[in-house]
């Protein structure tokens, strides 16, 4: 038995902000990750047992659902 289709799509941007002029080293950097961007189900495998009555059944998911994280980060 072969398992479904493994699709899953991580993205993450960033920008990075100057804060003064006089002082180049002072930076803010504002940073946004997914992960399961799209929120597309991942079926886990199928039972492979022969004899139990679910046989070839996917009862559950192998990957959560989607998950954002939002960061700040000062430097300087």
């Amino acid at each position: 038995m072969r398992s479904p289709f493994y699709f899953t799509c991580n993205l993450s941007v960033g920008k990075q902000f100057a804060l003064s002029e006089k002082y180049e080293s002072m930076q803010l950097e504002l940073r946004l990750e997914a992960q399961n961007a799209f929120n597309h189900p991942v079926f886990g495998t199928p039972n492979t047992n022969v004899g139990d009555p679910n046989f070839g059944v996917v009862s559950y998911t192998a990957v959560g659902p989607r998950q954002v994280q939002l960061a700040l980060k000062f430097m300087f």
